[in-house]
């Protein structure tokens, strides 16, 4: 079984003249990096259902942004399928229409909840000071 974990990492935007600060996932301790993709913010990591079977391309988390900034333009997703005691990550890219398979990898259910929860907290509680 793979190990999932999750990183910050500062990167820039072209149009942005200042360094920011994003969400990588790492899969054995080796971040998850995409050709062409930039770290996730928190806004998309909020938006997205990491801890429940996808449903649907439309509701599958993701993973990477495109180099934009606007997730919406271009994002690796992922398909979660929760099986017994482990996870399964389908990663892929939906692209002009089109899936492409991207690799896919398998947690153990109660280290991938985990993962995702802490992150999920680290998200919020940025979040929230940002705001202050």
């Amino acid at each position: 079984m793979n190990v999932l974990g999750w990183k910050t990492e500062e990167y820039e935007l072209g149009y942005v003249a200042e360094k920011l600060t994003g969400y990588v996932f790492t899969v054995d301790g080796k971040p998850l990096e995409f050709n062409d993709f930039i770290p996730l913010d928190g806004h998309d990591i909020e938006e997205a259902g990491y801890l429940s079977d996808t449903q649907s391309v439309e509701s599958a988390p993701y993973l990477a942004c495109c180099t934009c900034g606007i997730i919406e333009c271009d994002a690796v997703q992922a398909i979660v399928k929760f099986e017994g005691d482990s996870v399964a990550w389908s990663a892929f890219r939906y692209y002009y229409g089109k899936p492409t398979t991207l690799g896919e990898y398998r947690f153990g259910r109660a280290q991938y909840c985990e993962t995702i929860r802490s992150l999920l907290e680290h998200v919020k509680k940025a979040s929230s000071s940002e705001g202050h």
